[in-house]
């Protein structure tokens, strides 16, 4: 996309947000109750810790739709409606029906894409068997349409069902503030030189985290159709996608600005350095409520019982909603009718769904509320985005005493220790789905995994910094070998044409003129042959490299 026409979204954008407010953004069981399989199990969930995550994040305030003024209350109604409980119970019930009925319910228009479902071979009597209740419209929509290979898009007021294929091209645009979360860039010693050569170079870090963790395959410089782009002088992006991806967008960067005060410690409810999930707050909610079912003890003693009869009874007994994937089940050549046989006493429901599923080649996570029963394969696709304040394990930048730079060594080896140790074989450089990519200028960790790949993230920080601590002991005598270090360091800068003689002078002039001298704690500057020898502290010579490239840039002394 041209900067004219982001340029062009940008003004639209304007009109809009000040004309309107801004848009907000399978239990198989049936009515009647079935009778319970064999097992022992508590009434209700015991009080169990609950998981170390910090508190809900916000979206308001940060994103802005690019619509018409007139749509905006119709899109909030349906953003209302999307948030709000669901019930429902089909049995072979045909699509058309369905969507008929969860518009009276939802009492917003809720309609069928009937062309886009012809192309596609299918119709409004597609029978549709899905039984759920106690989790938000969102979600209901999204795990039953699911199994249909279906999706939903917000368009000319209503809210459609249509194929994935359509809705991945009938993009909203969304413009986002994002200055707050791009580190000032330095400003330029000299005026002439380009801003492009330097602004925009402090937006990659973000823009490649969006391009990684939100559906990576849907944006344009992989093939696909959503686009990112950024005008730089109002610190926003304009930002073209599904309005799934739009939902994941606003609540990542709301996980980031969380994990950011957390890193710079700011005061707040959480603990130091806990881990930010991207989840709205039903999702965190019921993402807890299951955690701690899962830590709750089971007594399971199940002979050839079918497995879609255990997920009703864990639903019933722990009071939570559970869904088998059928789908997922289906392309593994099971049904929900598969037979399980396992006894276990003394146990947590979290280990006993383990070792009941794994003899099925299946497992759970929880998700869109809800706690999933999938195939491994599936589930290795079902990642999670966490968002990690990592500072107390990060050296700052040039904050060596000898002037190194520990800052990217430390954010290296913090990297590799997790992807070596941590499920090796699922991440994406060696053909798996995990992601992990840095914020640096926060001192944070963007990553998508697997819930289990996660709690063993955790897990590995914490150990980390127990050892830390324990280790606490012996370092302040090497702290004090280190503190008695030089505070200046000698760097060779290659001058790439530069008359050097003049770019001596040049920058004992024009960069911190008072720390030069001939003592021994003052910057000195030592002609060597084409280059220069520079003795300075580690602020001063990242002004000398920034003038240097600037004089590049312009060509002078050439």
């Amino acid at each position: 996309m041209s900067r004219f026409l982001v340029g062009c979204g940008v003004v639209l954008w304007t009109l809009t947000v000040l004309d309107a407010p801004r848009w907000a953004v399978s239990q198989e069981q049936s009515d009647e109750p079935i009778a319970a399989p064999s097992a022992a199990a508590p009434e209700s969930p015991p009080p169990a810790a609950a998981p170390s995550a910090a508190s809900p994040v916000t979206t308001a305030g940060w994103s802005f739709p690019v619509t018409r003024a007139t749509d905006v209350a119709a899109e909030q109604a349906i953003a209302a409606a999307l948030d709000s409980v669901a019930d429902v119970a089909f049995q072979e019930t045909p699509l058309a029906d369905v969507v008929a009925h969860l518009h009276a319910s939802a009492q917003v228009p809720i309609m069928l894409d009937r062309r886009a479902l012809d192309d596609a071979g299918m119709g409004g009597d597609t029978p549709v068997t899905f039984a759920l209740r106690g989790v938000s419209l969102r979600s209901l929509l999204r795990l039953m349409l699911h199994e249909l290979d279906l999706t939903w898009m917000v368009r000319d007021q209503a809210l459609v069902i249509t194929t994935r294929e359509v809705a991945e091209f009938n993009l909203a645009m969304r413009v986002y503030a994002v200055a707050d979360l791009v580190p000032v860039a330095r400003p330029r010693l000299i005026a002439r030189v380009p801003s492009d050569h330097y602004d925009a170079l402090t937006y990659d870090a973000l823009t490649n985290v969006i391009e990684s963790v939100v559906e990576p395959e849907s944006w344009d410089c992989v093939g696909g159709a959503g686009s990112v782009e950024l005008f730089e002088r109002w610190g926003t992006l304009a930002v073209s996608q599904t309005a799934e991806n739009h939902e994941a967008l606003e609540m990542l960067l709301a996980a980031v600005r969380k994990a950011r005060h957390s890193a710079a410690g700011a005061p707040g409810p959480d603990d130091g350095f806990a881990a930010v999930p991207v989840l709205s707050e039903q999702q965190l909610v019921a993402y807890r409520t299951i955690q701690q079912a899962l830590e709750a003890p089971a007594e399971c003693s199940f002979e050839q019982q079918p497995l879609q009869e255990i997920a009703q009874w864990v639903g019933e007994t722990y009071r939570i909603p559970v869904v088998i994937d059928r789908r997922a089940l289906d392309d593994a050549g099971m049904g929900s009718d598969t037979p399980v046989t396992i006894s276990l006493q003394g146990v947590s429901l979290r280990a006993a769904l383990h070792h009941m599923l794994r003899e099925l080649n299946l497992t759970s996570v929880i998700s869109c509320e809800v706690l999933k029963i999938t195939t491994l394969e599936e589930a290795e696709k079902n990642l999670q985005t966490w968002v990690y304040p990592v500072a107390d394990l990060i050296a700052a930048a040039g904050s060596a005493p000898d002037g190194a730079d520990r800052h990217a060594d430390d954010y290296y080896a913090l990297i590799s220790t997790i992807v070596a140790t941590i499920q090796p074989h699922s991440w994406d450089e060696v053909g798996g789905w995990g992601m992990i990519e840095p914020l640096s200028p926060w001192q944070l960790l963007v990553i998508a995994q697997t819930q289990r790949a996660h709690e063993e993230i955790t897990g590995l920080l914490q150990a980390m910094r127990k050892a830390r601590a324990a280790s606490a002991d012996t370092l302040p005598a090497a702290a004090a070998d280190m503190s008695a270090a030089p505070p200046l360091q000698l760097r060779l800068y290659e001058t790439s044409g530069l008359a050097v003689d003049q770019l001596q002078l040049i920058i004992q002039g024009a960069v911190a003129p008072e720390t030069w001298g001939a003592g021994p704690d003052q910057g000195a500057i030592f002609l060597w042959g084409d280059c220069l020898l520079i003795r300075q502290s580690p602020t001063v010579h990242a002004d000398v490299q920034e003038l240097i490239r600037e004089l590049q840039i312009l060509g002078c002394g050439r």
